[in-house]
């Protein structure tokens, strides 16, 4: 059965996805910086019919587990909430996350990063931004993949970031999996610090976001 997935893994809970270190054999798993995500499978073991915990993902930070959807009879994987950046102390720039040993669950979006306000009156969605979570330990991906058992061949990768001038927005808000089956490829989805955190602006053309910082660096 092309749909079981055979792993040493424990079932996902609260205490095996967030307190106990990982113990699992893998296949040709090479965690590196120069690449974010490295794709993996997990061994086999000596067992029939093992039950089935859901597709996993390695990568530079750590190891994911996430959940599976069907779209038109094609199975799909989706790894949400991955953080790529440690928590951002204030003006300061974000530093990479660092990798985590322990078998983290990837189903659940992350909060939205700190929204400009004032420009969500008018928008179709303002209603849904202003009831999410905003944290600013929110610079996360959101990671949506065709089921790699089809096939193992290499896949085109797509990163979609979200508009909203910088002000506001997030990956939560835009769905990948339709674009990942029909177009056989993995997109990605990511959070990016808004407003005065990542894009500080005066309000109005004497300095726009990031052009105000460029303007800043090149007199000093």
């Amino acid at each position: 059965n092309q749909l079981s997935h055979n792993s040493t893994l424990p079932e996902c809970t609260l205490s095996t996805c967030k307190q106990t270190q990982t113990q699992a054999n893998y296949t040709n798993i090479k965690v590196s910086d120069e690449h974010l995500f490295k794709l993996s499978s997990y061994d086999k073991v000596n067992q029939r019919n093992p039950p089935y915990h859901g597709p996993y993902l390695v990568s530079s930070t750590g190891i994911y587990r996430g959940k599976r959807i069907e779209y038109q009879n094609r199975y799909l994987d989706q790894f949400l909430g991955i953080y790529y950046g440690e928590i951002p102390k204030s003006l300061r720039k974000p530093v990479k996350k660092r990798f985590n040993y322990l078998l983290q669950n990837a189903t659940k979006f992350s909060p939205s990063c700190l929204q400009s306000l004032s420009m969500t009156r008018n928008l179709s969605y303002g209603s849904f931004l202003m009831t999410q979570d905003f944290n600013e330990d929110c610079l996360s991906l959101n990671i949506y993949r065709p089921d790699l058992r089809y096939g193992e061949k290499r896949k085109a990768i797509m990163l979609f970031s979200h508009g909203g001038s910088n002000q506001l927005g997030s990956g939560s808000l835009f769905d990948g999996s339709i674009l990942a089956a029909e177009g056989d490829i993995i997109v990605i989805t990511m959070n990016f610090r808004l407003n005065f955190h990542g894009f500080l602006s005066s309000g109005d053309d004497q300095l726009r976001g990031m052009f105000g910082s460029r303007q800043a660096k090149r007199r000093h």
